[in-house]
């Protein structure tokens, strides 16, 4: 009796994902084909075009700005200190160390993984913050006090297929609270390499309304762990035009 071996890729794995512009497509070399006739063995060395790690940790990187198109999407009708979900992810997304597959949205420029989370517009502290004064197991980019109650549009969209599928989340032209100024800011997450990208279009400073506060980075679900970008954490008061960032996952190697 003989058996043919492939193998494949497990998209729930510890994700892929890439930006069509940035981010190539992860691709497996096993190399050739081979029959093997039971009862023997053999052992498999493959090699991996991107490298993908656990979630415990990231690194943060700058891209070139490379964006998804703006506009475009599934529209969230959201109002003012909002959350709305759950919606489905279209994949299986790993982030600080667990297995989604449905995602939250925040008006306030976030998007998270876990319902419950507070919606406010006080930023009172820098993160990690475990007080429940801030939202959790989320991506803050940024997480500052906007209003799509009054105008701009909320949307999501995915791109791609299995397994470089990628799900953009962007809020585009929302005014700031009290100042009026538009922000947009969209958060790209990818399939099998469980990558992150965010890509602010414009990011204002409105300083006369909660201190001109606005925190850029990843919060873990106990709100005691944060990978921030420097620069972007309470108290700082901070602008951004055509800014991109990139969040790699920097754990133990998930293949071997």
């Amino acid at each position: 009796m003989k058996k043919l071996i492939s193998l494949f890729a497990a998209a729930c794995l510890y994700g892929i994902s890439a930006q069509a512009q940035v981010l190539p497509c992860p691709t497996v070399n096993a190399g050739l084909d081979q029959t093997i006739c039971a009862p023997n063995c053999a052992t498999l060395n493959m090699t991996l075009s991107t490298p993908i790690n656990a979630t415990t940790n990231y690194t943060i990187s700058t891209p070139a700005f490379a964006p998804d198109p703006w506009g475009v999407g599934t529209t969230v009708t959201m109002w003012d200190d909002d959350m709305q979900g759950p919606f489905n992810i279209g994949f299986c997304f790993n982030f600080w160390g667990n297995a989604y597959t449905q995602f939250y949205i925040g008006s306030n420029g976030w998007m998270g993984f876990s319902p419950g989370q507070t919606a406010t517009w006080v930023i009172s502290g820098a993160i990690p913050n475990n007080t429940g004064a801030a939202p959790r197991n989320c991506i803050m980019g940024p997480w500052h006090d906007i209003n799509p109650g009054v105008g701009g549009t909320v949307r999501y969209q995915m791109y791609g297929t299995a397994p470089c599928r990628r799900l953009v989340v962007q809020w585009y032209q929302v005014p700031m609270y009290s100042c009026g100024t538009p922000a947009s800011q969209q958060i790209v997450i990818y399939e099998t390499t469980n990558h992150i990208d965010n890509y602010i279009l414009s990011k204002p400073l409105c300083t006369s309304w909660n201190g001109g506060y606005a925190i850029q980075g990843l919060h873990n679900i106990t709100g005691t762990a944060a990978i921030v970008v420097p620069g972007r954490n309470f108290p700082t008061q901070w602008v951004a035009a055509n800014d991109a960032k990139r969040y790699t996952p920097s754990g133990v190697p998930m293949t071997t």
